[in-house]
């Protein structure tokens, strides 16, 4: 094979977790080093999230908690403050904003260290391990590179991944270029989902222009929870609670005695959610294969509309719609789509029992957010890597297999020493992974294994 380099570090995958790595790698390099950033879109830092939103799409966090430098927690509402938006912490920005700002970021601490980064505007199809233990990576244009270091910042896999078959093939992707373009003339729209996905559908519909019928089929048919408008953090009494809950290891059941026992006594939910978000990770480590197994089976919904909430207007904007007569909720799941001439016919089990229903719709949308099953994912490294054993999928089959410092684990068991994993894809083992909050931490522990160990700068310090 042959290479004009080997790179130091290649990063598969440009959205914020590679970001998160690449900031922390440059900011804290004492030595020069060679990386790669693998991300076919035209800026690296935006991803599904803040790369293809449009410029209504606004983050579902305030803006104090989106740093991308943990050791600065202001530094999103600073740098949003400096571009002239007045008292900037508590404000929920558009994300099209938040995309600018991370790659504003990784080209300063490039610029000040003088490291810096090369972005190769290709994907990755195929990644092997030479007799040298380095990785030999080809891109879909056909191009090769070798590797001292691979990080896999591949991202979310969506529920609806295979998109040419299965009950789900005809919904249309939110995602994809110009897929709200007709829905100005729509009389009809269908969302599958009730997550932050279909909120997004819905506030971008809205000011498109649509002033049709909604109907949003979902399991439960339940929206997130709003943000407070004057939000409390959690006592130090609760969190003390909360991270006393790490020793006794409770099962699912006993977690939620404790939890409502706590709201029972008066508490406010939201700061129960609020102390229980830095222990989540090893609670849920501590559960059992058939604990976790039941949770997403029948309480996944529940923590999602409680821990991941949305704005409040967003909310106050689905309860107007709902109580005008224009948005009908419908508890089911989907069995089948077909389409029929110009409109989608989606085929509805209700929740419970009761026949089969059709509902027509002009468009219908997938809302659906993130999959649950890894095999079902189209991305063709993930099934190459599978097949060959250098990844592995997590007991639950969301996610791939690795260990605290985010180095992978293979078919065999094996802990890599060169091979990292971060984001969505380490669901099965922490739970939480997809906020910046958790994702710009391994971020940090990953650029500081390669650092330390993996280069072998043992003189390289603690990153800040």
């Amino acid at each position: 094979m042959k290479s004009e380099k080997i790179l130091d570090v290649a990063l598969i995958g440009g959205g914020f977790s590679g970001a998160a790595v690449v900031y922390h790698l440059l900011k804290n390099a004492k030595t020069p080093l060679a990386v790669s950033v693998f991300e076919p879109r035209a800026q690296v830092g935006l991803g599904i999230a803040y790369g293809d939103c449009s410029q209504r799409q606004i983050l579902n966090v305030r803006s104090k908690g989106m740093s991308i430098d943990e050791s600065r927690a202001d530094h999103y509402s600073k740098w949003l403050e400096s571009s002239g938006v007045a008292n900037a912490a508590d404000l929920f920005s558009e994300r099209y904003l938040y995309g600018q700002y991370v790659s504003h970021s990784l080209s300063s601490v490039a610029t000040a260290s003088g490291a810096g980064f090369e972005h190769i505007k290709d994907s990755v199809v195929a990644i092997t391990k030479n007799q040298n233990q380095n990785f030999e990576i080809c891109t879909q244009d056909g191009k090769k590179f070798l590797a001292k270091s691979v990080v896999l910042a591949l991202g979310v896999v969506l529920a609806n991944a295979k998109r040419e078959k299965g009950p789900a093939a005809h919904l249309t992707s939110p995602w994809k270029p110009g897929s709200f373009s007709k829905i100005k003339d729509a009389d009809s729209l269908l969302i599958v989902g009730a997550g932050l996905t279909a909120i997004d559908v819905i506030v971008e519909a809205e000011y498109s222009g649509f002033r049709g019928k909604y109907t949003v089929v979902s399991r439960h048919a339940k929206f997130p929870q709003p943000h407070l408008d004057n939000p409390k953090s959690a006592s130090a009494e609760l969190i003390t609670w909360a991270n006393s809950l790490r020793n006794e290891k409770p099962s699912v059941r006993a977690l939620l005695r404790s939890i409502r026992s706590k709201v029972r006594s008066g508490v406010n939910w939201y700061e129960v959610i609020d102390a229980l978000r830095i222990p989540t990770q090893d609670l849920w480590k501590g559960l059992s294969p058939r604990d976790k197994h039941s949770f997403l089976r029948h309480l996944r919904w529940a923590w999602d509309i409680h821990r991941h909430q949305a704005p409040g207007h967003s909310i106050k904007l689905i309860e107007s719609l709902i109580s005008s007569g224009r948005m009908k909720l419908v508890k089911g799941r989907i069995k089948n789509t077909t389409i029929l001439g110009d409109r989608t016919s989606v085929h509805i089990q209700p929740r419970g029992a009761g026949q089969e229903i059709t509902i027509e719709a002009d468009i219908a949308f997938d809302g659906m957010g993130m999959g649950t099953d890894i095999k079902r994912s189209d991305n063709p490294l993930i099934l190459q890597m599978l097949k060959d054993g250098l990844i592995t999928v997590d007991d639950l089959g969301i996610g791939l297999r690795a260990d605290d410092l985010g180095r992978v684990i293979s078919q065999h068991g094996l802990i890599s020493d060169n091979l990292f994993l971060l984001g969505p894809l380490r669901r099965g083992e922490l739970w939480e992974s997809t906020a910046a909050r958790e994702l710009r931490a391994q971020g940090r522990v990953i650029a500081e294994e390669i650092l330390i160990k993996t280069l072998g700068n043992t003189e390289q310090a603690a990153i800040n």
